[in-house]
């Protein structure tokens, strides 16, 4: 998420992190600042109440029901509203409006999240994420970043960035063995996961 003023440029880097959970029949929608000079007041709609910071008879749990259509506008930050007047609440567009990945022979380019490479991993993981298998791997940008990426049943996700060491450390910690796909493309290395990833 970004907080943007009306006529100052858009910030390069998020300045917050919308995070949703579905439990049951309950749906947790939390949002957190990368600082608290950035905190704003905001709302996620009527249906929603805030459970914290708590205010003394506020918390209340609406008996209302929330259909597929406006869980995905909730997950995409859609729904966040300032409360300020001046102010905008915004998704961070290089993190929701990634271009769609392609299919290049056996492989599926993929763009990272810079915005101005791609990597690449073999298109029989995506086949098999729409089935329910799961893989991870990681990869190197072009620019020096480094990615943990799953595939699920709705494509490939980039999980976690950061140094080398330390994707490569959660990578070994991903629950799964790992395997060698090899074509004309070359040998790519990934783990197939033992369960979904974060569960």
């Amino acid at each position: 998420m970004v907080v943007r003023i009306d006529g100052v440029a858009v910030p390069e880097t998020p300045q917050g992190y919308l995070v949703t959970i579905i439990l049951g029949k309950l749906l947790l929608h939390l949002l957190r600042f990368t600082s608290p000079h950035l905190a704003i007041d905001a709302s996620a709609g009527a249906e929603f109440s805030e459970l914290w910071p708590a205010v003394a008879g506020t918390a209340r749990l609406g008996s209302k029901g929330i259909d597929d259509k406006r869980i995905n506008k909730v997950e995409k930050g859609a729904a966040l509203r300032s409360l300020m007047p001046g102010v905008l609440l915004e998704a961070w567009k290089p993190a929701t409006e990634l271009p769609q990945s392609t299919l290049q022979d056996s492989m599926v380019k993929l763009p990272t999240p810079c915005g101005k490479h791609f990597i690449f991993y073999p298109a029989n993981l995506a086949l098999a994420g729409m089935r329910g298998v799961y893989h991870a791997f990681l990869t190197n940008c072009e620019c020096g970043k480094s990615y943990l990426i799953v595939t699920e049943g709705d494509g490939a996700h980039f999980k976690l960035e950061g140094s080398q060491e330390a994707i490569t450390d959660a990578y070994e910690r991903a629950p799964g063995h790992e395997i060698t796909l090899e074509d004309e493309n070359g040998v790519f290395l990934c783990k197939r996961l033992a369960k979904e990833w974060g569960s």
